[in-house]
């Protein structure tokens, strides 16, 4: 066999497993019902009670998609809900999901209902990364010398499963006592399903409620596990006083894009070929000055520029104050005016004329014109140099701008517009328009959609954004924030909102038109607010590992040649 087609061969089996081919996975579990525990803190007790609820069903579910590593239309998701105040039998009802994308499989979900739980993602090329896991509490009340036990089956499937094992582990400490039981496979990266029950030494529901100071020790948990899949944990309350504690439920399964080990090796010995076909033929002399070229020109760097920037489609279904007559087709009405901050910083490496003009109030949200206001900051060209940044904001439009003549050079521009709205019942309000970013280093710019909850007040939070995912900060975000009461009434009291997936609604790609909606489907006017992030800077969010790479083997082998001719020499001299 010829050394080339040997070398085609290698490298075809190498990229061989980056082909196609769909994978997925869940992990799930099945709760045997408990039957001996009171339904809420004050519920009658039935024959054979050992303790109640203190709370409700707490549920937390994470989710996260991004195609082929490159960011591309990337997604993901953390929300709460229910949170604590269902009272109906565990684990209550969720259902998450990350649908499918276009021309690709995909996907993500996680779901609770009665007496189970999961999560499962959905995969068709071997470069996806997609993980999802959902967490159930409950904080309960065990009445003295009684035990309660948590079990039911586990089930972990995948596309290339493997054997599968049993944890156990007891973690005494501080004002709890922890134990652990997880059926998991070892072999991949967060595939498994978790039990945990944790004894408290006070009541988690009242505030400075005094120590009871159970003893910690491994007796206080039995349990009991097979790998395929029983799993049974109980708590034992052995004094004489009520014990405080929270059963746990926790399932989690991922795909990681992680190379296989043979497609390096084949890629490794595929390059080992061909080099050593090289130096066969007395090319050998020649690869020093390609690596050192290589390297080199990584660090070639001249007048460099970068800015992104927000063109905002007119917002006109919105009366412009909170006391402004409401036309025909408005939905609502802004409740505050633009607040805009920028911040933007320069200087050069040796510490000469650094600048610094932090979170400067351009609008102080009592400018009722239309988003958003206008203003502008600028630090301009020092003498002899092009470093300079900037930041404005007009009717419709904001950015930030910075540019640079010197790859040590520092500079950061960001400026942010947020602005409170009131929305009818059941009315949306869009925020869309054009994102631009632009530089001189440019990379293909991708799209990112996220939701998370923060806390009561701001209970959802959904954020779509374009960015650069080469440099260090190079975006363009808009953000949505759900509120549950009026953020100017102190004595407002909670709406009870709690996040639903039909929230929000969004588009994006990467030609940067973005747009984020916010629904409100209650009987209630919704507080909410937008706000628009855009920031720029010239540094690279990793060095890139080519120009390192081939700097130092080009180096590292011009040195080499050259120890072996003084070698030589030496020889030669001595004869």
């Amino acid at each position: 066999m010829k050394i080339h087609a040997l070398v085609i061969m290698l490298a075809g089996l190498g990229l061989q497993a980056t082909a196609p081919a769909a994978e997925h996975g869940s992990a799930g579990f099945t709760l045997d019902p408990i039957t001996t525990i009171a339904a809420s803190r004050d519920a009658p007790r039935e024959p054979g009670d050992v303790g109640n609820w203190l709370t409700g069903n707490y549920i937390s579910s994470q989710m996260y998609t991004a195609p082929d590593q490159s960011g591309t239309t990337q997604r993901y998701e953390n929300v709460v809900g229910p949170n604590g105040l269902e009272f109906s039998a565990p684990f209550g009802e969720s259902n998450r999901l990350f649908p499918a994308l276009g021309g690709s499989q995909l996907s993500t979900r996680a779901y609770s209902t009665t007496n189970s739980l999961g999560v499962s993602w959905a995969t068709d090329v071997p470069t996806d990364n997609a993980s999802a896991s959902i967490e159930w509490q409950r904080f309960v009340k065990v009445d003295p010398h009684g035990s309660i036990t948590l079990s039911g089956l586990a089930t972990l499937d995948r596309s290339n499963p493997h054997p599968l094992s049993t944890h156990y582990q007891f973690a005494p400490g501080g004002n709890y006592n922890l134990a652990t039981l997880t059926l998991s496979d070892d072999s991949v990266y967060q595939h498994g399903v978790s039990l945990q029950a944790w004894i408290l030494d006070d009541d988690p529901t009242v505030w400075n409620d005094p120590s009871q100071a159970h003893a910690s020790g491994p007796d206080v948990f039995t349990y009991s596990a097979d790998s395929f899949g029983a799993m049974s944990l109980t708590l034992h309350n052995d004094s004489s006083t009520p014990l405080f504690a929270s059963l746990g439920v926790f399932a989690f399964s991922s795909v990681q894009a992680i190379p296989e080990p043979a497609t390096v090796l084949m890629m490794a010995l595929g390059v080992g070929l061909a080099a050593w076909r090289l130096r066969r033929r007395g090319t050998a002399r020649l690869a020093p000055l390609l690596l050192a070229g290589l390297g080199t020109s990584g660090l070639v760097h001249a007048e460099a520029h970068g800015s992104a920037s927000f063109t905002l489609d007119p917002i006109v279904t919105l009366a412009p104050t909170p006391d402004a007559p409401r036309l025909p087709g408005s939905a609502g009405t802004w409740w505050t005016g633009n607040t805009v901050r920028s911040s933007l910083s320069s200087g050069h490496a040796n510490g000469d004329n650094v600048r610094h003009d932090l979170q400067y109030p351009m609008q102080n949200g009592l400018d009722f014109s239309p988003p958003f206001g206008v203003g502008a900051r600028q630090q301009p060209p020092l003498p002899g140099s092009a470093l300079s940044t900037e930041a404005h904001s007009g009717p419709n439009h904001l950015g930030v701008s910075w540019r640079t003549d010197l790859p040590t050079d520092t500079a950061d521009a960001e400026i942010s517009w947020y602005r409170a709205f009131k929305l009818d019942p059941y009315a949306s309000l869009t925020l869309s328009s054009i994102a631009t970013l632009d530089r001189s280093d440019a990379h293909p710019l991708s799209t990112h959609y996220e939701t998370e909850t923060v806390n009561d007040e701001y209970y959802h939070v959904a954020t779509v954004s374009l960015r650069d995912e080469q440099a260090s900060r190079h975006e363009v975000s808009l953000r949505a924030w759900m509120l549950n009461r009026d953020p100017f009434d102190n004595g407002a009291g909670s709406q009870g909102r709690v996040a639903s997936p039909d929230d929000f609604t969004y588009s994006a790609d990467s030609f940067g038109a973005l747009s984020l909606t916010v629904h409100n489907h209650s009987a209630l006017p919704l507080f909410a607010a937008f706000e628009i992030v855009a920031f720029s800077n010239p540094m690279a969010a990793v060095p890139e590992p080519a120009t390192a790479l081939m700097l130092v083997l080009g180096a590292g082998w011009v040195g080499w040649r050259v120890r072996r001719r003084g070698a030589a020499t030496t020889e030669v001299s001595a004869a």
